[in-house]
């Protein structure tokens, strides 16, 4: 009988995991990346790079802040604000939904994503920011 319970837990334990890190997001808008051109980072929108460091440095969206899943529950509050409304970008939408259900979490209520769907539109490094 014990196991059974502890096996028990155990699968509510992993099916509530996947849940959170493979379920879409409830509201939650999804962009194609070439249609953020119009949309200008700072003045209309705040853009939140949520791939690793690495990749980000590969190539990025025009205007976007690198915050990565390790560093966003350290740093969110430096670089995002509440108040105005926020556009993800990641590679995968894992990444994304796990930004966006912390972010939710803390106040967020404008949130949409958009993904770098091929190799070329991440890889192709922005020469337009400061940072490149």
């Amino acid at each position: 009988m014990m196991f059974r319970l502890l096996g028990l837990i155990m699968l509510v334990a992993i099916a509530y995991w996947m849940y959170r890190k493979y379920a879409p997001v409830r509201g939650l808008r999804q962009h194609a990346l070439r249609d953020l051109s119009g949309l200008e980072a700072g003045k209309d929108v705040q853009l939140l790079d949520v791939r690793d460091y690495l990749e980000f440095e590969e190539g990025h969206y025009h205007g976007a802040v690198n915050l990565s899943l390790g560093r966003l529950s350290s740093f969110w509050r430096r670089y995002v604000k509440a108040e105005r409304p926020l556009v993800l970008l990641g590679g995968k939408p894992s990444e994304v939904y796990r930004a966006a259900r912390f972010l939710r979490a803390k106040g967020f209520r404008q949130l949409s994503y958009a993904l770098y769907e091929s190799e070329q539109e991440s890889s192709a490094p922005c020469r337009q920011c400061p940072c490149c």
